[in-house]
């Protein structure tokens, strides 16, 4: 159920940024591979949330953002598919995650 929480919160601010006489028909969303999000809940819950706070269902499109990390030991730029993956350069675990973990409106079309 955290995914219907997750839309409101996309569709709250979807219909905050858009002047009242548009019509949304496309949201783009960037998820990160870490975020902890089903996206196939997110994809259920979206037309349903959509439709009942725009009076709309516009398209839901998803970019999956890939987890890349910087080790923090000797600087290697990795991906990583889990949160407790060493870098495969030192095999240290002191590393800073720089991308993987968002979720984020990327655009909104309207008509």
């Amino acid at each position: 159920m955290h995914e219907m929480t997750l839309c409101r919160q996309i569709v709250a601010t979807v219909s905050e940024t858009i002047d009242k006489h548009m019509t949304p028909t496309c949201v783009r969303l960037a998820i990160g591979k870490l975020a902890l999000v089903d996206t196939e809940s997110l994809r259920f819950w979206f037309p349903i949330i959509a439709k009942e706070q725009l009076g709309a269902s516009p398209q839901l499109t998803i970019d999956t953002v890939a987890a890349v990390a910087c080790c923090q030991d000797c600087q290697h730029e990795f991906t990583i598919e889990q949160r407790l993956s060493a870098c495969p350069n030192c095999h240290s675990y002191h590393y800073r995650l720089c991308s993987g973990d968002e979720l984020m409106i990327k655009t909104v079309e309207v008509e």
